[in-house]
């Protein structure tokens, strides 16, 4: 195998596996942001919510969004 097809076959390799890995990321990320935010959310709808019922929430929404982008990563990685 010539050294410039080597490199070629390897970069689409290295396309997939990164593909695979956001998208496991992802998953990751977007359930550890869901789990904040329904404890955020159960904080807030009690009688007496407190700060970090907000900040729980907060980041709940941060870490799902960023598991949404890896989502968006993954499938832009894939098509490549």
């Amino acid at each position: 195998m010539r050294p410039s097809t080597y490199l070629v076959e390897r970069g689409r390799t290295a396309y997939q596996k990164t593909s695979a890995a956001y998208f496991r990321s992802g998953i990751f990320v977007t359930l550890l942001g869901a789990i904040f935010a329904l404890l955020g959310l159960a904080g807030v709808t009690s009688s007496e919510p407190s700060k970090s019922s907000y900040f729980l929430l907060f980041m709940g929404v941060i870490f799902a969004g960023w598991g949404v982008s890896h989502f968006f990563s993954a499938r832009k990685m894939r098509q490549k």
